[in-house]
């Protein structure tokens, strides 16, 4: 079975079952210790497509863009509550 890392006031990009447990970690540091940790990995996310020889350079400069601004709406919230399942 899937589990995935939910927040209620920001939808998240899909996270794999064994990043939402290093992600949510039973909830180490709040909120704050886990929005960290996942904008840590959708982070290195544009890494991973930046590294990639397939992908135009408009796709990855488009995809960086996005992170940028989902990052940006995250922290427009005073308080987050994150959940698995």
């Amino acid at each position: 079975m899937s589990i995935n890392l939910h927040c209620k006031q920001v939808n998240l990009i899909q996270t794999p079952t064994y990043i939402t447990e290093l992600i949510y970690s039973n909830g180490d540091g709040g909120w704050r210790g886990i929005r960290y940790r996942y904008e840590c990995w959708i982070l290195n996310s544009i890494q991973e497509i930046n590294n990639d020889q397939i992908l135009s350079q408009d796709y990855k400069r488009d995809y960086s863009i996005m992170i940028k601004n989902h990052i940006k709406e995250l922290h427009q919230h005073k308080t987050l509550s994150f959940g698995t399942g």
